[in-house]
């Protein structure tokens, strides 16, 4: 392939969608690595998602992010979106995570207790919103 820089790969791939970039990421090492990029696939969540209710520009609150590194306030945030009420004492981001991952909700299509094996936070939350978006039961939750 071409010698381009990484951000110029980037600006480039910033055109694909999600199909696109998945098979993208399937010529070689260093695409597939380019085609996980937090930031293009934070943009197709923005895409696909926009003024869809219940929808905000956040990670995707019934995904299993046990894969993937989230920051404290991601972890609280999706905690709070869950509807999960924390303990005054609950304070560290080791706490944080087991509350989250214990909370973690049945998706459509994904075997039980099994995060899908995807690198990248948001497109982790992509995939796992395009999975309940083809739920064909409502749910409480």
């Amino acid at each position: 392939h071409l010698c381009l820089l990484d951000e110029t790969w980037l600006a480039v791939l910033g055109f694909f969608d999600a199909k696109e970039l998945c098979r993208c990421s399937r010529l070689d090492n260093k695409f597939r690595m380019l085609a996980s990029d937090d930031g293009l696939w934070r943009q197709l969540c923005k895409l696909r998602w926009a003024g869809k209710q219940w929808m905000p520009h956040e990670l995707f609150r019934n995904g299993d992010y046990r894969l993937v590194q989230i920051s404290v306030a991601e972890c609280k945030s999706l905690l709070k979106r869950r509807g999960v009420q924390l303990s005054a004492g609950c304070r560290e981001k080791s706490e944080l995570l087991e509350a989250l991952h214990s909370t973690n909700p049945k998706i459509p299509g994904v075997p039980a207790g099994q995060p899908l094996p995807i690198s990248g936070k948001w497109k982790a939350s992509y995939a796992y919103a395009e999975l309940d978006s083809q739920r064909d039961a409502i749910t409480v939750e």
